[in-house]
């Protein structure tokens, strides 16, 4: 008996069958037709970048490097003097290696070449709405894209409708206090990325008062205010430069060790007793015997400002700008090396006194506990010379266990100073650290925009966050405010009047509750149920070719104080993220998050898409210490396979390739000490302690090189780009006390100091050509990326208070800010 057919496999075979069919009927119908060959390249295909990118521009290009009487090598170098010839030159620097088929490899110097000016893809920049100064990036970026006829300045979103003296935000306020540099901004927007036209704007006419330098050195100088910047209304603005002599480069700053110096300030005496002298922790160990007195002679002997500026200008006219903002990002660099050392000490230091502090608190229980044992002892003499054993055995212990993390931080500090090291003489080998003359490390256009924006652009983000505190900025409560003992005034008439308002809404609050200004946080009903801050944000810059973003997030609070000390808690958290782009290639760099309370610690850190750190640890003894951790990533390409791009120089396509390098990594350390006391009575007698930093960082730079495709023409690039340089360290000390045995009584201290490090799409990426064997040749130049760099170190919250939780419970219901 035959089997039935399923429906589903006869319809499967009937389908096959038809399928079958069907290829059959196409092959009978279709004959393979190979690719045509490829054509030579006509004279303008030898142009055009896009052409090399094809299949038949690929199959070409072997052929361009081995045959000089190819077409196209010999239609580039015909065409190459009557497209030279139509472009201003220059002078400026050779790669110190330009790869060619022909061997033309320049080692370095000048050269007097063409330059040829690129269209680039639109800037852009997103995000840093937290910032005053995001405004003008974005403005400065927004001003690079438009086209000829539009209002550069009206991109600027910090700057409002003219209303002359009068306020009405605090960006209006922010801009007009500091009115100068305002001008100054919008005029230095105008000439796009040029340093140097950014410094002579400043030296300009002496009637304007965007010519902060000029007028600085000639009008104000005979007054004594050679570095007041005025407000819109007259007034003048600090700071001013400084009194004190500085050092002569960003070299001479290092801080050396010095045996006499305090090793732990404000720490146990009994840790430097204990420790001896650990000479690391109080400045750098060189091991160069001359490197000391060369930083010493060279450590305090500038004085600032707008003449000093003027006359370093002129004492370097000779040397091109190029060379000095090549020395910039060396100083930039190995600024970042002595900014995370001084991070790295610090957090040493809170983890060796941790360690002391429970060793000794242990070394002394042993102790009363063997002398109370000897007191009860039916021979005294006898147990207590044993006590006297035991107690030193206990010490012993202790000091042991402070040598070992002693050691550890040591070695630690060790390495950072012998790459310090090594950068001072890569520097003295430059020639940076000549104390006899001025030397191309000494200054630089760059330089002086920096020290404009370094001295009054983060005093003016403090200014605009007070007014967001005090104002809400509602200035429509300003216009007709009562203060006692004071008549209804209209406080927005200019920004000095501002000013008083903002100190009038301070002297309002209670003295303790102004400690913590900015630290009192409503929740949705209004009502402040917490201490604390936290913030995000977040920021996305640069074009189709190269870019970088990051974001960050941190929140620190005191909580738990409405119904007593019992349910008292605090914490902290912090996030950073970062990525960066190459020719249309992103790649995510870091992925660090850090958050700890009384009763859990959780650490997840991710550096290239690899998880690195995973802790998530309860803590029901709300007890801990988890010891300073550190973990990095070092790569030199982290991009993998390289992308490319073409570009076209001299009329000569020139394939670009771009890469990405650097180290990305996290300290992190959280320590929790806690007594609740007698919790039947309301935790009269509490004592509690979160301690903990958290200190993310990147450092990724751009890495290029350029293909020699070509046999008459010899490529190189010079490249000088950071793309991402970020730190975000959150240190954050809570205590909470009640010596008296009263909750009214109980103190709070907070130290807390989140500081962002931004050093992010700085420099600039360009193409050099040479046709033809020099001296009958031809060469040029083109920027292929450039940014004015966002570079900026900048306190997102910073706050020491000691204050009383019975003074502050009230305003918990009651908010005055």
């Amino acid at each position: 008996m035959s089997r039935p057919t399923r429906p589903l496999f006869a319809a499967l075979g009937l389908a096959g069958t038809l399928a079958a069919g069907v290829a059959h009927a196409q092959f009978a119908t279709f004959i393979y037709q190979p690719p045509a060959p490829c054509a030579a390249p006509t004279p303008a295909q030898c142009h055009d970048p896009a052409y090399w990118q094809t299949a038949c521009g690929q199959a070409e290009l072997p052929r361009t490097r081995i045959d000089a009487a190819h077409v196209c090598n010999v239609t580039l170098q015909a065409d190459a003097g009557a497209r030279a010839a139509a472009l201003p030159s220059a002078p400026v620097l050779i790669p110190s290696v330009t790869n060619s088929a022909a061997a033309v490899s320049p080692a370095g110097g000048t050269t007097q070449a063409r330059i040829e000016t690129r269209v680039q893809p639109p800037k852009s920049v997103v995000g840093m709405t937290t910032l005053y100064f995001g405004g003008t990036l974005k403005s400065v970026a927004a001003a690079s894209n438009v086209v000829a006829g539009q209002d550069v300045l009206a991109v600027d979103p910090n700057r409002p409708a003219d209303n002359g003296l009068a306020v009405a935000s605090c960006a209006e306020y922010a801009r007009e206090k500091y009115w100068d540099i305002s001008l100054w901004e919008d005029a230095a927007r105008l000439v796009g990325e040029d340093y140097r036209a950014m410094y002579t704007t400043a030296y300009g006419n002496v009637a304007l008062r965007e010519s902060i330098g000029e007028r600085g050195r000639q009008v104000l100088a005979p007054r004594g205010v050679d570095n007041k910047i005025r407000a819109r209304d007259g007034a003048i603005q600090s700071p001013n430069w400084d009194a004190a002599a500085g050092p002569k480069n960003t070299f001479f700053s290092t801080n050396l060790a010095q045996a006499a110096a305090t090793a732990f300030p404000g720490a146990p005496a009994g840790v430097e007793q204990a420790y001896g002298s650990p000479l690391r922790l109080k400045g750098v160990v060189l091991a160069d015997a001359g490197l000391p007195a060369t930083l010493a002679a060279g450590r305090a002997v500038r004085f600032e400002n707008f003449q000093w500026h003027k006359d370093m200008s002129t004492a370097l006219a000779g040397t091109l700008d190029e060379q000095l903002y090549t020395f910039d990002a060396l100083k930039a660099t190995y600024a970042g090396l002595l900014q995370r050392r001084v991070e790295l000490v610090e957090k040493s230091r809170k983890e060796l006194v941790g360690v002391y502090n429970v060793e000794q608190a242990r070394a002394q229980a042993e102790c009363q506990r063997a002398y109370n044992i000897a007191a009860h002892s039916a021979n005294p003499e006898e147990a207590e010379l044993q006590a006297d054993e035991l107690c030193e055995a206990a010490y012993g212990v202790r000091d042991r266990a402070l040598r070992t993390a002693l050691t550890g931080v040591e070695n630690r500090l060790a390495s950072l100073d012998g790459t310090l090291e090594a950068a001072l003489v890569a520097a003295r080998n430059k020639g940076c650290l000549n104390t006899a003359a001025v030397t191309a490390c000494d200054w630089s256009p760059k330089l002086f925009v920096e020290s404009v924006h370094g001295r009054y652009v983060k005093r003016r983000e403090a200014d605009h966050q007070a007014c967001v505190v005090y104002t809400g900025n509602n200035f429509a409560n300003l216009v007709n405010a009562v203060f006692p003992g004071r008549a209804a005034a209209n406080y927005t008439t200019s920004t000095t009047m501002v000013d008083t308002y903002i100190a009038l809404r301070r002297a309002q609050v209670q003295a303790a509750v102004a400690a913590l200004e900015g630290s009192l946080q409503p929740a949705a009903g209004g009502d402040v149920t917490r201490i604390g801050n936290k913030a995000s944000d977040s920021a996305s810059l640069g074009n189709a070719d190269f870019g970088a973003g990051w974001s960050y997030a941190y929140d620190w609070r005191v909580f738990g104080l409405q119904n007593g000390l019992c349910n008292v808690n605090a914490s902290f958290a912090g996030d950073l993220d970062a990525s960066a782009r190459v020719f249309g290639r992103n790649q995510n760099l870091l992925d660090a998050h850090l958050d700890a309370d009384y009763t859990r610690v959780r650490a997840q850190i991710t550096v290239l898409d690899q998880s690195l750190v995973t802790v998530n640890q309860a803590l029901a003894a709300e007890q801990y210490n988890l010891a300073r951790s550190s973990t990095q990533r070092t790569n030199d390409n982290l991009t993998g396979t390289r992308p490319s791009a073409w570009f076209s120089l001299l009329g000569v396509p020139v394939r670009v390739s771009a890469g990405m390098a650097g180290t990305m990594g996290v300290e992190y350390a959280a320590a929790v000490k806690i007594n609740r006391g007698n919790v039947a009575n309301g935790c009269t007698n509490i004592s509690a302690e979160l301690d903990g930093t958290f200190a993310p960082y990147v450092n990724v730079d751009a890495t290029a090189d350029a293909a020699a495709d070509f046999l008459v023409a010899a490529f190189g690039v010079k490249v000088d780009l950071a793309l991402a340089h970020l730190r975000l360290p959150l240190g954050l000390n809570v205590k909470i006390a009640s010596p008296q045995g009263q909750v009214n009584a109980a103190q709070l201290t907070v130290k807390v100091l989140l500081d962002a490090a931004v050093r992010t799409l700085d420099g600039r990426l360009a193409a050099f050509a040479r046709l033809g064997v020099c001296p009958l040749c031809t060469e040029a130049q083109q920027t292929i990326f450039s940014w004015p760099g966002f570079e900026r170190r900048f306190t997102l919250f910073s706050k020491t208070a000691t204050v009383s939780i019975g003074n502050i419970i009230p305003w918990f219901r009651n908010p005055v800010i």
